[in-house]
């Protein structure tokens, strides 16, 4: 035994040192492998969340624009109402495509661009309903029924429209490079004395009441 061993020690040894190096060659693959299926995967899921994060600041700008009709108030200012509340059909459009935007992509957002969302749709059900509500039948007054409301509710839409941007400006800014999930378990919405008591502040409330 000992003589084979001085015999082939070299050879025993290369085809040893051989055997390592495959091995760690194959580790090294299946590491990197790996760790290149988990970045492209966690790619794959940045993207949808930028993507829903993205659609919040658009909904944001969108309440955020506002028009006139000529009207001016005592001190000569134009009184101006939410361009997405001229008038039924925009509205209605408007809000069909909110819905499908918002409410298709909750799963990607923050927690907090969740609540703000799930506040917006509580919201505009309620606006929806008493926009329909006063609009009982087509008529020539109906752009102007949307429009004065729309004036009564414009510090609303801009309230709101803060809130939205600042939740998904603030995932931008926090979130966007942490590679976890808020718990999908948790409560996504406000507490509902919270949604109660923003509601019943709010500019459209005061109108209902």
């Amino acid at each position: 035994m000992t003589e084979f061993w001085a015999q082939n020690a070299s050879a025993v040894f290369g085809l040893l040192g051989a055997l390592g190096g495959s091995l760690i060659v194959s580790v090294t693959n299946y590491v990197s492998k790996t760790r290149d299926i988990k970045l492209q995967s966690w790619r794959g899921l940045l993207d949808r969340k930028i993507s829903a994060h993205d659609q919040v600041l658009k909904v944001a700008s969108e309440m955020h624009v506002m028009a006139g009709n000529g009207e001016m108030d005592q001190e000569g200012q134009i009184i101006r109402f939410p361009v997405v509340i001229q008038n039924r059909e925009y509205f209605e459009e408007w809000f069909t495509s909110v819905t499908t935007r918002l409410l298709s992509n909750t799963d990607w957002l923050s927690l907090k661009a969740k609540r703000e969302v799930f506040y917006l749709q509580d919201y505009l059900i309620h606006l929806h309903k008493y926009l329909n509500e006063r609009d009982i039948s087509p008529s020539s007054g109906v752009a102007e029924i949307y429009q004065e409301v729309g004036k009564e509710i414009r510090e609303d839409f801009v309230t709101i429209s803060q809130n939205l941007r600042q939740s998904a400006m603030d995932y931008f800014e926090y979130d966007i490079n942490r590679m976890t999930f808020d718990n999908l378990k948790g409560h996504h919405k406000l507490q509902r004395k919270d949604t109660e008591e923003r509601l019943l502040s709010s500019k459209l409330f005061s109108l209902i009441n």
